[in-house]
């Protein structure tokens, strides 16, 4: 089972923001997410849209502050793989 699947099982009670990475995203993980009262956060790996160039800043912009996140956490994933 891959981990958007497993993932609704992992998940608390209102756990607040969840950032994830797009093996998360559809709507299995995400109605979840909402279901126990949270907000997903997961990254987007393509939007729809007319204009090439708005499409890839609207991206940018939902994409920006999740791989801020992230990117600290995997830090940790990553030096405690490494150990």
């Amino acid at each position: 089972m891959n981990d958007g699947k497993a993932g609704p099982d992992a998940l608390p009670d209102n756990p607040g923001e969840v950032f994830a990475d797009s093996a998360y995203r559809g709507n299995h993980f995400g109605d979840a997410v909402r279901a126990k009262g949270g907000t997903s956060r997961i990254v987007a790996t393509g939007m729809w849209g007319r204009d090439e160039a708005e499409t890839l800043a609207r991206l940018e912009a939902w994409n920006q502050p999740i791989h801020r996140i992230r990117g600290r956490i995997e830090k940790i994933f990553g030096t405690w793989k490494r150990s």
